[in-house]
């Protein structure tokens, strides 16, 4: 029984030994996605200052490209008040005009007055048509300004929404398998301690029943060599010791000096060396269990151990989870505040 014990013993032993190897992998495990957790979010931090650089730089560009086109309508618009100031006084540019009344008021002969009624009229369609053009081109680069504003807009907040949607959801669906494990493994060991201090128990219990048992054998011995010590006589012996040695197997044993065979005080000397017997056994019994005990302390003391680490590390897998939901809220309202400042410019 002692032996079967023992091997059990050691057996659970090295159970757990394999079950802290595999925790101290799992641990590791778990920094270096703690570590992947980090980089990610550093990435994305990346990501989020380059896109708020592209937006900033085609803003600026766009913006350039507006302002060259407002000093090439004002350039044209100068070129016309020009043209006006050349014109006489009497002789308006409206946008539309009868030929009649764009005649210069000048006496002059009826060629030249022609020619020059051509040429002014030649110079009013292509005012007209520049302004024209100018006024389509501007509003084609504002149309397309503020599409593209709100295609850039439209694909960030989707992008963020969707880069938010996915992260959270793999955080914590990785945190929530990371949790589960290790409360499961937290479970498995307070059991396993449980178990180890219950068979602890068991053996105290089983010295302490070795104790009473070798206490009780000394105590019968004791009593066994009063007894012997009673029925010692002061007579002489019959026969010498060597012919009673002789005599065979059916000789009994007989007290000094005397004739009379004392059957019990054989029993009683046989009985005293089974019983000293029994003793040497209970005490051979009691230093095994002592052993067994030892042992059974140390893997306890081992188990608190891996119950101290296993929580330990419960609790620094709970708050780098907070912290990465700080993270993500962190970024996230990055990103809002990006595309609000967008929106307002």
């Amino acid at each position: 029984m002692l032996d079967e014990l023992e091997e059990a013993v050691f057996s659970k032993q090295d159970a757990l030994k394999k079950q802290e190897e595999l925790l101290k992998d799992e641990r590791r495990t778990i920094k270096d996605e703690h570590r992947t957790l980090k980089s990610e979010a550093q990435n994305a931090k990346r990501e989020l200052h380059r896109a708020r650089a592209e937006l900033s730089t085609y803003k600026k560009t766009t913006k350039a490209e507006l302002q060259k086109l407002r000093e090439e309508n004002e350039d044209l618009q100068y070129d016309k008040l020009c043209l006006q100031v050349e014109m006489p006084e009497s002789s308006p540019l409206p946008r539309q005009v009868e030929a009649s009344a764009l005649v210069p008021a000048v006496d002059q002969d009826g060629a030249e007055q022609a020619d020059a009624t051509t040429r002014y009229l030649d110079v009013v369609r292509r005012m007209d048509a520049v302004r024209s053009q100018l006024q389509t081109e501007l509003r084609t680069a504002n149309k397309k300004l503020l599409d593209t504003e709100t295609r850039l807009a439209s694909a960030l907040q989707r992008s963020e929404q969707a880069t938010a949607k996915e992260t959270e959801l793999r955080e914590l669906a990785i945190a929530n398998e990371q949790l589960n494990d290790v409360k499961a493994r937290l479970r498995a060991a307070e059991a396993a301690a449980l178990v180890s201090q219950e068979r602890m128990a068991q053996m105290s219990k089983m010295k302490d029943d070795s104790d009473a048992a070798t206490r009780l054998a000394e105590g019968t011995a004791n009593e066994l060599r009063a007894l012997l010590a009673s029925h010692t006589c002061d007579t002489l012996p019959v026969r010498p010791p060597l012919e009673t040695a002789q005599e065979g197997p059916h000789v009994t044993l007989t007290h000094p000096g005397s004739s009379v065979c004392c059957e019990s005080c054989a029993a009683a000397e046989r009985e005293k060396s089974d019983l000293q017997s029994q003793i040497r056994d209970a005490r051979a019994q009691l230093a095994t269990q002592e052993e067994t005990i030892t042992v059974l302390r140390v893997e306890n003391a081992d188990l608190q151990a891996i119950i101290r680490d296993t929580r330990s590390m419960l609790s620094q897998a709970t708050t780098d989870l907070e912290a990465e939901k700080r993270t993500h809220a962190a970024t996230s309202a990055l990103l809002a505040t990006v595309m609000d400042s967008g929106r307002n410019r």
